[in-house]
């Protein structure tokens, strides 16, 4: 089992989508499956130009030279890709939406009509792949991602050759820094880790993960601390307010 993971958080390796990538990809590889992770941050995948070269004069391929030709290689040999991110804007960020865009030399020009919409086809019909939504938000509710998975389940359907498991998204993200610091939250931290484990290792075993262990996973972490959405929200209020006080600035509060 090859699995590829694409972390597109702007904070790279000091990530709270990296706090949850890192114990789901030990699992996978425990379990016997190789994974690699690329951060976006570091590589250099520059906007589509929307020109079509790689449906006409270049099939299947870019016509920039950037680090996108290495990263389409290694997207087309996996079986299994975990899209990791926070949520920005409702969506992913600048550079997983770049890389995204540009990943569409591996389909064909020619449209299809499936499920009643017309769809580009895969450019390596027969391949059969499984995409998995990792994501975190810094707000407390769990419906500020479901634009984002609607994304997902569309892109997943686009070329016939991708089976997408069932999102794991967690609210209040900004948590997690705080569980690491405090002492009362790391026994809440540790079966968090404990579970994204389970998850990879379903991943690297199985090639997906089951619904139950989504489902443990897909929930606030407020919820996992006790902490009601509108304490959260004070609490991210309060932070801000002291930063703003620290700078200089009035506080904006209510």
């Amino acid at each position: 089992m090859k699995i590829v993971a694409f972390n597109g958080s702007p904070r790279a390796r000091n990530s709270n989508t990296d706090k949850l990538l890192l114990p789901l990809l030990e699992g996978a590889r425990a379990a016997g499956a190789a994974a690699d992770e690329f951060y976006l941050e570091e590589l250099d995948v520059r906007p589509c130009k929307g020109c079509f070269t790689c449906w006409t004069r270049t099939p299947g391929r870019c016509v920039q030279t950037d680090d996108m030709q290495g990263v389409l290689k290694e997207l087309i040999a996996a079986q299994a890709v975990v899209w990791a991110f926070p949520l920005y804007c409702y969506g992913v960020p600048a550079r997983m939406q770049a890389l995204q865009e540009r990943i569409i030399p591996i389909v064909m020009p020619h449209m299809r009509e499936a499920d009643k919409v017309h769809v580009h086809p895969s450019r390596y019909p027969g391949r059969r792949q499984r995409w998995v939504v990792l994501s975190n938000c810094g707000f407390p509710e769990q419906a500020h991602f479901d634009a984002v998975i609607s994304k997902f389940r569309l892109l997943a359907g686009a070329g016939g050759d991708v089976e997408l498991v069932e999102p794991i998204v967690m609210a209040a993200g900004e948590l997690l820094p705080a569980m690491e610091a405090n002492a009362g939250a790391q026994q809440a931290l540790a079966v968090l880790q404990d579970e994204l484990r389970a998850a990879g290792r379903e991943l690297g075993e199985s090639g997906t993960i089951c619904a139950d262990t989504v489902r443990r996973l897909s929930r606030p972490l407020t919820e996992r601390l006790g902490m009601s959405a509108k304490a959260y929200a004070r609490a991210a209020n309060a932070h801000f307010d002291a930063a703003l006080r620290q700078a200089g600035h009035e506080t904006g509060s209510a």
